[in-house]
């Protein structure tokens, strides 16, 4: 198994991660060293990520404000954050009052990440990105150029490398 190709893959989405080598053949089927290793590091002032993850409860602008790609595109990230709280808001102010009665069973988290990674989505096609998502104990997301075919076999080549994780 070629498992260097999504690192290859990743390098020709993000240029940035070129200068880097690609993990030892022991750590490439390892979910930690890949998110490690798609850590960027500070870029002046700012600290960029090609791999971002959601805390739906905790949804914060600096959550945003890490994005390599969303820094790359000039994305206003501080109005992306406000329209998405907006959004946020009444679903939690809900939840907050109706939690006893609610219990359980209603899972506020997974209504709010939706509502997170769909206005991810709108902005991100915008400029012709799509918007990958890796669920995990938590949820992760890339944003790749629109390219069907590659995303395809990246996906493929992905969920057959961590399978395990």
């Amino acid at each position: 198994m070629n498992d260097k190709k999504i690192y290859q893959w990743l390098q020709a989405w993000y240029p940035e991660l070129q200068t880097r080598k690609i993990p030892k053949a022991k750590n490439r089927s390892s979910f930690e060293q890949f998110s490690l290793w798609l850590l960027s590091e500070k870029k002046a002032q700012h600290e960029r990520s090609f791999i971002m993850s959601i805390d739906s409860l905790n949804f914060t602008e600096a959550d945003l404000a890490k994005s390599a790609v969303l820094q790359d595109l000039q994305v206003n990230i501080a109005q992306m954050h406000q329209d998405i709280a907006k959004q946020l808001q009444p679903i939690y102010m809900h939840y907050e009052k109706s939690k006893q009665l609610l219990g359980k069973y209603y899972n506020v988290q997974e209504q709010l990440a939706e509502i997170i990674l769909n206005a991810l989505c709108q902005e991100l096609s915008q400029y012709n990105y799509e918007l990958l998502l890796i669920c995990s104990e938590q949820y992760y997301w890339l944003a790749v150029h629109q390219d069907a075919e590659k995303i395809h076999k990246f996906c493929k080549k992905f969920e057959k490398q961590f399978k395990d994780e």
